[in-house]
């Protein structure tokens, strides 16, 4: 799926939704983006869904809540965190989270004034171990990949990321952290010589987002 922003001047591919669920998470794709984030969601039952849209801090601790109205069987809504969520809260937001007795689609888009539009899916699978190819080179242009590993947990998860070369030798630990519930760590590929794939592992089941960068500019989104 492409889409563009308002004045056609920025575009992002973002993957097409694969996972319904009763519960879709949408962690910060940018700094400070809760301003100028959207978020769409599908209702593919043929019940109407009931929504609720919870906002958390770094911390993993609710800062409020929003409802929706009901969403019709085969429908869409989107919505503006800002038309749902106060300044304060929006200045203290880390990830959204939508509930719904009902199996919902959904993707977030973010378009800043200042910097290219970006987008991603919402996070519904976990597992405790993540392997992933290192996009590096297309054609001549430099390509960086960063990953994203949030926990959607109630608990700390500790997690461990280990590289591989072409020949899936390993080249080592080249990071780790804990993270805290409803918090993401970043792991940027920029410079890494020689990695092909990265394996991520956690002692609690986590979910990963892929962000391919040229030159460190956002060019498409991938999860898992």
């Amino acid at each position: 799926m492409v889409f563009r922003s308002l004045d056609a001047m920025k575009s992002e591919a973002i993957p097409a939704m694969h996972r319904a669920s009763q519960q879709l998470d949408f962690p910060p794709l940018l700094d400070g983006d809760a301003d100028s984030k959207m978020v769409a969601l599908f209702n593919l039952d043929s019940f109407p869904a009931n929504l609720e849209v919870l906002a958390f801090d770094q911390t993993d601790s609710e800062l409020g809540r929003g409802p929706l109205p009901p969403l019709a069987p085969m429908a869409s809504h989107a919505f503006a965190l800002k038309d749902l969520f106060s300044p304060q809260i929006l200045a203290q937001l880390s990830t959204v989270r939508v509930i719904s007795d009902r199996s919902m689609m959904g993707l977030q888009l973010v378009d800043p004034p200042d910097d290219d539009l970006v987008g991603l899916p919402a996070l519904t699978s976990t597992s405790q171990n993540w392997s992933f190819a290192i996009v590096t080179r297309s054609t001549e242009v430099e390509l960086w990949t960063a990953v994203g590993l949030f926990n959607p947990g109630a608990a700390a998860t500790t997690v461990t990321v280990e590289a591989f070369d072409a020949t899936n030798t390993s080249l080592g630990v080249i990071d780790g952290a804990t993270i805290l519930p409803g918090a993401t760590h970043f792991v940027l590929t920029a410079n890494m010589r020689g990695v092909i794939s990265l394996s991520a592992a956690s002692d609690e089941p986590f979910i990963y987002a892929l962000r391919v960068n040229v030159n460190g500019y956002p060019t498409q989104s991938t999860l898992e």
